[in-house]
């Protein structure tokens, strides 16, 4: 099987280990300099070759604590300004979402706690969990700096993959200090999947005879390729889920050669036609 291991809201994670008095609190990391990462500057990029598998974008400056103060996210006009990359549960409740102007996140939870990134500290627990993980996998594939993909065939038998992956979330919790979900399926994108609903700090398998199950209530919009075009057509057409998508075949199929190419996707994903190799460590 393969397992997908995700660290819960990673960066607010990470300050919580250097400010345990933020538990349980609305936190939310954000800058001014962050506007950067929603536009097309985002693709400017380097990669740390001493942390295989994170990229970190240029943008970023040194931390340092004065950029925690709610004063430095104001303009010399003393208008707030920045947005947020990322958002703690507790905060979530109020609505706080990714990439929300900071001054709308203040209005919805006046008590909002604001942090500025801190990207040499993700930089360091990211290695660290990598390094972990491999001596628990012996096939592990980063595919960010807070994801990760482990095979487990030949290492783990099926039928003990949801203790193992339960264990591990609590080991990584123990020796990393950090919360993380992990999905486990036939498939990477079905792990991952499974990951999304394991969230926060839980694990999940889906079993080959119950990906159908699984998968019909996902909304369409989360699976990846539906484009914002694309979604809006489907809600018109009352498709919400990846269950209404399969079940409406005839009329996917009557808007097109790209809708029908998504149509098949999702249906191989569902059937798990797919074949796919195994995994390969990321060499950068």
């Amino acid at each position: 099987m393969k397992i997908h291991i995700d660290i819960d809201c990673f960066f607010v994670s990470a300050t919580r280990l250097l400010h345990p008095e933020l538990e349980n609190k609305p936190v939310a990391i954000g800058g001014r300099s962050d506007t950067k990462i929603f536009n097309k500057d985002a693709k400017k990029q380097t990669v740390n070759l001493e942390n295989s598998g994170s990229f970190v974008p240029t943008f970023y400056k040194t931390y340092e604590e004065k950029d925690d103060d709610i004063e430095a996210f104001k303009d010399k006009d003393g208008i707030v300004r920045g947005i947020l990359t990322t958002s703690s549960y507790e905060a979530r409740a109020f609505g706080i979402k990714t990439a929300m102007n900071i001054r709308d996140a203040l209005l919805l939870c006046p008590h909002l706690i604001i942090k500025a990134p801190n990207m040499s500290l993700y930089q360091e627990l990211s290695h660290q969990l990598h390094e972990f993980l491999c001596t628990k996998i012996p096939l592990v594939e980063q595919a960010s700096i807070d994801e990760f993909y482990g095979d487990l065939n030949g290492w783990v038998d099926d039928e003990d993959v949801a203790q193992f992956i339960d264990n591990l979330r609590h080991e990584i919790k123990k020796y990393i200090k950090l919360p993380v979900s992990i999905g486990a399926a036939k498939t990477r994108y079905v792990a991952k999947m499974a990951t999304s609903s394991a969230k926060p700090f839980g694990s999940k398998i889906v079993r080959q005879h119950e990906i159908d199950l699984f998968m019909k209530n996902i909304a369409v919009g989360d699976f990846a390729g539906v484009g914002k075009s694309m979604k809006q057509r489907l809600k018109s057409a009352h498709i919400h889920t990846l269950g209404d998508l399969k079940n409406r075949r005839g009329t996917i199929e009557s808007w097109g050669p790209y809708a029908k190419e998504l149509l098949g996707l999702v249906i191989h994903q569902l059937l798990q036609v797919i074949k796919e190799s195994p995994l390969e460590s990321l060499e950068l």
